[in-house]
């Protein structure tokens, strides 16, 4: 049976993906994948610093979008938000607009 892929895609990225794997790994009881989660995390802040000392304001803004709902076939606009119900609307709204 061929299951079909959804037209919109939600997921997690910057500080909230790296905050939701560094939660999976912990409930996994894992050491190794809690260090490596806890190593990914201290990266992007790590990130997130340096572009705030080098003024680059956009690039430490776009760690903290939370969910991306991306549409596969129209455009390149996408919707974000902290939650995937807010970054949905976004992409819905986005949506609208390019159709007018």
């Amino acid at each position: 049976m061929h299951t079909r892929r959804p037209l919109i895609d939600v997921y997690p990225v910057g500080v909230l993906a790296e905050l939701l794997r560094l939660g999976r790994a912990l409930r996994s009881r894992q050491p190794q994948l809690a260090r490596w989660a806890m190593g990914k995390l201290w990266w992007e802040f790590g990130y997130i610093a340096h572009n705030i000392r080098t003024r680059n304001w956009r690039a430490a803004r776009n760690a903290f979008k939370g969910y991306l709902a991306e549409h596969r076939t129209r455009g390149h606009r996408c919707g974000h938000g902290w939650t995937r119900r807010r970054a949905l609307r976004d992409l819905y709204r986005h949506l609208r607009e390019s159709e007018r």
